[in-house]
């Protein structure tokens, strides 16, 4: 038994030991090395399968982000077109209540204006009754009835143009 004990405290041995430690360890480290540089065909296929593994992974993954990318950019599509509905829907009633009220206002100017031209005409049109010249009264009473004439040509125009601006109506 103090055999051993002095052959533990011994310092050769130690060193000696330490030696073959640090060979041992070399040899595992070339031996990693070498299985690395020229690995089996086992480790090769091991090596490829985790290759198609990696690859299998990453194909899914990126589809699954398009598909949360194409989720994403449909809830945007949806959401902005329920935006233009709806602003298109309170801008077209605006603009309803907008052309009903600019028609009823021309309506109300060509009355107050036809009635005014008409009680001017009846005025022009009695003077020229009281005209002693039967030719000067024919050709006033012709003027009379031109003027009534173009001037019912005018509004029907000004009719007509508005209700042109109405049927091309205005995108909103």
């Amino acid at each position: 038994m103090q055999n051993e004990i002095v052959r533990r405290d011994d310092p050769i041995q130690a060193k000696v030991r330490e030696i073959d430690q640090q060979a041992s360890n070399s040899a595992s480290v070339r031996q990693s090395f070498l299985r690395r540089l020229l690995p089996s065909k086992l480790q090769r296929e091991g090596a490829e399968h985790e290759l198609r593994l990696a690859g299998t992974e990453y194909s899914f993954r990126e589809k699954a982000l398009e598909i949360a990318r194409d989720a994403q950019l449909q809830s945007i599509r949806e959401m902005y077109e329920d935006f233009l509905i709806k602003g298109k829907t309170h801008v077209r009633r605006e603009r309803a209540e907008f052309v009903l009220e600019q028609k009823i206002y021309l309506e109300n100017i060509l009355i107050k204006a036809t009635d005014d031209f008409n009680a001017k005409m009846t005025e022009t049109y009695e003077k020229a009754e009281k005209i002693a010249i039967p030719e000067l009264k024919k050709k006033n009473i012709e003027l009379i009835y031109d003027t009534i004439d173009r001037y019912h040509a005018l509004v029907a125009s000004l009719q007509d143009q508005f209700q042109n601006i109405l049927n091309e109506g205005v995108k909103a």
